[in-house]
């Protein structure tokens, strides 16, 4: 595991605004950043849903993961996506924690690109 993330109130803003580039998807839900040790960093999900829970559930998924994968001789986890009755839950890592997108299924799997501080790539939702 990494160092603890130390962010300034203007650094979690900033996370904040990048977040809300992936919740203006039509397919996603909602997302939330956590830091590797389980600190809520940032979240857009709708109240309904605990994410300080969340977030601990998917740590927990995320390590449970990564020591199977470092088992099985794979290095480095940086992607998990999950297929739900509901949806797709995609967990990435980002270096300084762990982006939780949790989208609804509306019959097809969309591609939400990230924005350039959170990785630049495409991530499956």
């Amino acid at each position: 595991m990494r160092d603890n993330l130390q962010l300034t109130d203007e650094a979690k803003s900033e996370l904040t605004q990048l977040l809300r580039h992936i919740t203006q998807q039509k397919e996603v839900v909602g997302c939330l950043l956590i830091g590797h040790d389980g600190l809520l960093i940032a979240n857009l999900l709708p109240p309904s849903f605990d994410a300080e829970s969340i977030g601990l559930f998917v740590l927990g998924i995320y390590m449970n993961t990564s020591t199977t994968a470092t088992k099985m001789g794979h290095e480095h986890i940086t992607q998990i996506v999950a297929k739900t009755s509901r949806g797709y839950v995609v967990i990435g890592d980002f270096g300084g924690g762990l982006l939780i997108i949790i989208s609804d299924d509306s019959g097809t799997v969309p591609f939400v690109p990230l924005p350039p501080g959170l990785g630049g790539s495409p991530v499956l939702t």
